[in-house]
């Protein structure tokens, strides 16, 4: 069976600044994948919608994100998890 995870990010392009986040989910429900700068200012929403259970990945373009260090969270229902990203340009 599938337990919740938000995956380290597994690649990005550097030429579109595109990267994916990998994550799952034990049941079908409503999630929302985030940006945020470590301040806590709000970035970017990835995802915001209903998914079914299993394993996924989704793209994110940071193109028009400056340089920094970002951490990309998922809540499902009660559960929040994050992940530290570096981004260099």
């Amino acid at each position: 069976s599938v337990s919740y995870f938000l995956s380290d990010l597994v690649r990005i392009t550097l030429t579109t600044y595109t990267t994916v986040i990998q994550f799952g989910l034990p049941e079908v429900m409503s999630i929302s994948i985030d940006v945020f700068k470590l301040d806590g200012g709000h970035i970017a929403n990835v995802l915001g919608k209903k998914m079914t259970a299993g394993n996924h990945e989704i793209s994110w373009n940071a193109g028009s994100v400056p340089s920094g260090i970002y951490v990309y969270t998922i809540q499902a229902g009660e559960i929040k998890l994050s992940r530290k990203m570096i981004l260099l340009k």
